[in-house]
């Protein structure tokens, strides 16, 4: 009789991640994990107090993953912007994870929304002061309202609403930057004083 082949907790939650990429949370419970796995429910249960608790570690391997991605850019020189554009990227092309983290019922505040995104906010105001020349007390504002502009797109192309390429969603974020960064600028000087220094180069 062959060894009976032990299901381990990572095995478990590599099933779970992948139920949650193709299917969306909805999807994940013990039965469908212990099809995938060509297993009883018995391991889901022996490596995990709940589904509760299944589902939150593997939120967090989704996190994780998120986290890479949004962080992995070659343009050094324009970081905050290479965040946005592989936020947008991450949801249109893994939109049920996408969903997962970032469209469900939170009850949050939109600054507890933002910074539960990217909590390293000293790496986004380092990014925003290198090309902007704004008041660094300003900076947070204008992150808010960036992001949601950026997680507006992001939500639609998780929705498959509008399919984006990179060079539209380069321009979209880089115009809305300028914008946003003029118009701070006007509330600092006179329009004679703006200065020209906020575009987020192409």
């Amino acid at each position: 009789m062959p060894p009976k082949i032990k299901i381990k907790k990572t095995d478990i939650l590599k099933a779970t991640y992948e139920i949650m990429r193709i299917d969306g949370m909805d999807a994940v419970n013990a039965r469908r994990i212990a099809k995938e796995l060509h297993c009883s429910v018995q391991p889901v249960f022996s490596n995990f107090h709940n589904m509760e608790e299944l589902k939150k570690e593997a939120v967090s391997m989704v996190y994780k993953r998120f986290i890479e991605e949004v962080l992995s850019y070659d343009d050094h020189k324009q970081p905050y912007k290479s965040m946005g554009c592989n936020y947008i990227r991450f949801a249109q092309n893994e939109p049920k994870l996408f969903e997962t983290l970032f469209m469900s019922q939170t009850g949050k505040t939109f600054q507890g929304f933002v910074q539960d995104i990217f909590p390293d906010f000293k790496q986004i105001e380092m990014g925003i002061l290198n090309i902007a020349d704004v008041d660094q007390k300003k900076i947070p504002a204008l992150h808010y309202k960036m992001w949601f502009f950026t997680h507006g797109i992001a939500s639609l192309a998780a929705n498959k609403t509008i399919r984006f390429t990179d060079e539209e969603i380069d321009k979209l974020l880089s115009d809305e930057f300028k914008a946003l960064v003029l118009l701070e600028q006007q509330k600092q000087h006179s329009p004679q004083q703006i200065s020209k220094k906020g575009d987020l180069k192409e």
